[in-house]
């Protein structure tokens, strides 16, 4: 026989009812995702941040496409004005020279024919 009195096996073990056990299991569980959960909104507002910033980058981008895109356009105006008084210019050019050959043509020589 052993030399340790009997004991109640609650008593010698110390052993927790059975349902309180789980129920503490499921309670730290619960705290871990809720810890987990406030650790990922942290790393979401984060990110939010990061995007706004990105966002208000992308704006000054666009603002300043949109202001190229205005000089580009005045830019073809005047470019398209200066092509149409080059073809003016071209047109007079090109009349002036007809008349010049008109005004100083050599009278044909009787020869010649």
């Amino acid at each position: 026989m052993s030399e340790e009195p009997t004991q109640d096996l609650t008593q010698k073990y110390d052993a927790k009812p059975t349902i309180q056990t789980v129920l503490s299991e499921v309670r730290a569980g619960f705290a871990r995702m809720e810890e987990r959960f406030a650790a990922l909104e942290t790393r979401f507002e984060g990110v939010e941040t990061r995007l706004g910033a990105v966002e208000t980058r992308v704006e000054g981008v666009e603002v300043r496409v949109q202001g190229v895109e205005t000089r580009i356009e005045k830019m073809a105006l005047q470019l398209e004005r200066v092509t149409s008084v080059v073809h003016e210019t071209r047109a007079e050019l090109l009349e002036l020279r007809m008349e010049f050959r008109e005004r100083f043509k050599e009278p044909a020589s009787p020869s010649a024919t």
